[in-house]
């Protein structure tokens, strides 16, 4: 507890050091919980506009909740049902000049409510390495002090707002502990509540269960489906279709963006979507076989299965049509936990993570010394990395994983 609560004292820090909790992006789950939190259920995903990305409702309503308790976001006069319009058709425009008019008190607080995300995120890793023979010693003091400077886990609140990808590899970790200990319909349930929080979640399920056995899968995906389908019939019926749409599929940004890889080739929007949400997905089922066939226990290895997620997560970054900072977060996230588990400081990781501060690492919004260079530049130097560094501790995990995995049997 002591640790934890030095690495969240540490990691507050650091995000006010570096500019504060950052506002762009803040409305793609800011909206919902703060129309959730303040009682206006049925405005959670009424009145934006359609091009507006949205979050899925899991985190929203996590971060609801957390207002409601600490009154965060309640400093100041709320909107009145008025004010939301006949259906809520005023509810998005009149929320824009709320938060703009108490951009440093209620609206302020109100962002500050995603460190919720990151002690989530440390809880599930610390609750993953508890199944290797690192419980109980005190090399579980550095899970938190770990994610307290891992930069890409500071973007996710610092660069955009983007606590929902923090508490999509929460739910991940925690899956990965319960596949673990066997209970596997429980783990479906948390890559399920993984997945609707942030949809790159899928990669890592994929790769699950194309390593698991016959009778986990089934059990699994039973999980799974009685989770998605619980979660989707509520915010249908509370919030309308939209909700269930960023539940299921997400909302996500598919623009080509310009300076990017596939802007500079002249790829078209049809293209990249079916390259960028395709091409991780076919990769990461073929890495996965492989792995089976090399490793046949994978799935009862937590240093294989965090080798296997990092290479899933970075295929996501090799295939993607855009970059940022934020982008990096599951990728170095699990690496940096791996090298806990497997008493290994990897320079690897290390150097990449230098590569991604360099690129996206504003503090203070102080003037890069080597200026702007364009998107592709990095996406070159950044993706293919990534997938050799998570390849590489994949390797070295299947070779010597078995050192680090629990002792216990887990129930079938």
């Amino acid at each position: 507890m002591l640790s934890l609560l030095i690495g969240g004292a540490l990691f507050w820090c650091l995000v006010l050091w570096t500019g504060g909790f950052a506002t762009g992006d803040a409305d793609a789950t800011i909206y919902n919980a703060m129309m959730w939190s303040h009682g206006f259920w049925a405005c959670a995903y009424r009145s934006i506009p359609t091009t507006r990305p949205l979050g899925g409702p899991v985190y929203p309503l996590v971060s609801a909740g957390v207002q409601w308790i600490t009154r965060a976001g309640f400093s100041g006069s709320y909107l009145t049902p008025g004010q939301m319009g006949i259906h809520c058709q005023h509810a998005y425009a009149s929320y824009q000049s709320f938060a703009g008019s108490t951009r440093t008190s209620a609206f302020t607080w109100a962002l500050r409510t995603g460190i919720i995300a990151w002690v989530a995120l440390t809880l599930g890793a610390l609750s993953l390495v508890r199944t290797t023979s690192l419980r109980g010693t005190r090399a579980t003091w550095l899970v938190p002090l770990a994610f307290a400077v891992t930069p890409p886990v500071l973007f996710c609140v610092q660069e955009f707002y983007h606590p929902q990808d923090l508490w999509a590899l929460a739910m991940v970790f925690v899956a990965v502990t319960w596949g673990l200990r066997g209970h596997q319909v429980t783990s479906g349930v948390f890559w399920a509540l993984a997945v609707m929080s942030q949809p790159y979640a899928l990669l890592g399920l994929v790769a699950v269960l194309v390593i698991a056995s016959w009778p986990d899968r089934r059990r699994l995906v039973v999980g799974g489906v009685v989770c998605a389908a619980s979660v989707g019939a509520i915010t249908w019926a509370v919030a309308g279709r939209r909700a269930l749409a960023a539940a299921l599929v997400g909302t996500g940004d598919t623009t080509i963006h310009y300076g990017t890889w596939m802007s500079q080739l002249h790829v078209s929007a049809h293209a990249g979507l079916a390259i960028s949400r395709g091409g991780p997905l076919v990769a990461t089922a073929l890495l996965s076989w492989w792995v089976r066939k090399r490793c046949p226990g994978a799935g009862r290895d937590p240093a294989v299965l965090l080798g296997l997620l990092a290479a899933a997560w970075s295929l996501r970054l090799v295939f993607e049509e855009n970059l940022w900072g934020y982008y990096c977060m599951a990728t170095g996230a699990t690496l940096v936990l791996h090298d806990i588990v497997t008493r290994k400081s990897s320079r690897p990781t290390i150097y990449w993570l230098v590569i991604v501060v360099i690129a996206f690492g504003d503090i203070n919004a102080t003037p890069r010394p080597w200026g702007l260079w364009p998107t592709w530049i990095w996406q070159l130097l950044i993706a293919p990395s990534a997938f050799v560094v998570a390849l590489h501790a994949l390797r070295s995990s299947m070779r010597t994983g078995a050192s680090v995995t629990d002792v216990l049997t887990p129930r079938t």
